[in-house]
């Protein structure tokens, strides 16, 4: 267990940060993870993206977040978090807050069929200080599964109080006039970038937990070693199986020098069957996979870059009683930019081929057109992967806008083929967004 949280360590953000996001000229995008213990002597995971999109005096952001708490079996309950809203700035301390909230609590490796599910629309006044911020709220309810129907809220952000490095955070609710909900964090700053904390917590039907450990952000100088952040959700139509497709994935650099530097990847792939409702319906993950990679990457020319790789992929089963799997890889690999996704040229490529010691091979690639416009870019994208089980095969056509946050609308096309069986092989067709910050 603590080896798969040394593969989960690095990626999360803002939480109490104090910069004014309304002083922001363009999209900005933050990260950070949480790893620690709780107080039943289990591990905890909490990773997060915020996306600002400013405009004017109005303020849109996305939230992704999640608690994972999980035993030496990788059991434990993931209270998923996926929050919309937008802000307006009345003056210069007072700020209109309207979002959209859902939750969603499941558990890994464990049978699990009641799952508890529920949407805040919540409206808020917050008070902007120097010093501190406070939030008052009302809200309700809006399908789900829960009975709730009103919702009061309290927040407050003292940050960096009397001149020293400790903040106080939280967050009050009260639930249908009569149940209190909180959640309270002491923090210690120990750079721009690390925090240690105390956070006490009584979430939705949940028991009182206390939760220690360290925070780690993409703030300060932790950034200069952060190459890219990305979001993608998609949506898929026409499928039987699957309803959706959410991921993550944060990419770190080190010794970089005009002609090697080593990467580190960090994913996080949730595949969400199918169900009523896009947004406010019942979620349902089939499984969280955590794939890590490490590269040491080499220019090779003007053209060219070879690399070398280390992939460790983790696969935990949701609301089944399935334990995890896992499997580890290593092999070579060749390609004409430093990252395939960066629309910087007309024509890019990558290949890679390798040992993997659960299925003996792994071996794909990817080839891309695009325009090299200023204001939109179009293209493609084909990837294909092999193993000794199957064939993977994907064609992406999409557009790219924005400034800070690349904004990529797209449309996929995903063809699997299995070796050994035949007739679950198919096709399905994918849509959504892709949000990338580059660094």
């Amino acid at each position: 267990m603590g080896f798969l949280l040394l593969c989960l360590f690095l990626p999360r953000a803002l939480a109490g940060s104090n910069f004014n996001e309304f002083q922001l000229s363009a999209a900005r995008a933050e990260a950070a993870v949480e790893l620690g213990i709780d107080s039943f002597e289990r591990r905890f995971y909490r990773p997060q993206l915020h996306f600002y999109f400013p405009l004017k005096s109005e303020l849109f952001f996305l939230q992704m977040t999640y608690y994972q708490r999980v035993n030496s079996r990788l059991q434990g309950e993931v209270d998923f978090w996926l929050r919309l809203g937008w802000k307006r700035a009345l003056s210069e301390s007072l700020i209109l807050e309207a979002n959209l909230n859902h939750m969603c609590r499941h558990i890994s490796s464990v049978n699990y069929s009641n799952v508890l599910d529920l949407n805040e629309l919540v409206g808020k006044l917050w008070l902007y200080k120097k010093t501190y911020r406070l939030g008052f709220g009302l809200g309700t309810y809006i399908g789900g599964s829960a009975s709730y129907k009103s919702l009061g809220l309290l927040n407050f952000e003292f940050q960096r109080v009397l001149n020293s490095e400790f903040s106080l955070v939280g967050e009050v609710k009260l639930v249908n006039f009569d149940e209190i909900l909180h959640e309270v964090e002491l923090s210690v700053a120990l750079s721009e970038s690390m925090d240690l904390f105390i956070r006490n917590t009584r979430h939705y039907e949940y028991k009182n937990t206390t939760y220690l450990g360290v925070r780690f952000k993409s703030d300060g100088k932790a950034e200069k070693h952060i190459e890219h952040l990305r979001f993608r959700w998609g949506y898929y139509p026409f499928d039987n199986t699957y309803k959706a497709l959410a991921s993550k994935e944060i990419k770190l650099e080190f010794f970089k020098t005009s002609r090697r530097r080593v990467l580190f990847s960090f994913q996080g792939i949730i595949p969400i069957l199918k169900s009523k409702g896009l947004f406010i319906g019942v979620f349902r993950p089939q499984r969280l996979r955590y794939p890590l990679t490490i590269e040491y990457e080499k220019k090779a020319g003007d053209w060219l870059f070879v690399f070398g790789y280390w992939r460790y992929d983790v696969v935990m089963p949701i609301d089944v009683a399935k334990e995890f799997s896992s499997n580890l890889g290593a092999g070579i690999g060749m390609r004409n930019q430093p990252n395939f996704s960066m629309l910087s040229k007309k024509l890019r490529y990558e290949l890679f081929g390798g040992y993997n010691f659960s299925h003996k091979y792994d071996a794909g690639g990817a080839v891309g057109i695009n325009t090299l416009d200023k204001n939109i870019n179009v293209g493609a994208e084909l990837f294909s992967r092999l193993n000794p089980d199957q064939l993977d095969t994907d064609l992406e056509i999409f557009c790219e806008m924005g400034r800070g946050v690349k904004i990529r609308p797209f449309a996929r096309f995903e063809k699997v083929y299995y070796f050994d069986n035949q007739e679950q092989s198919g096709i399905k067709f994918l849509f959504g967004i892709h949000l990338i910050k580059w660094f």
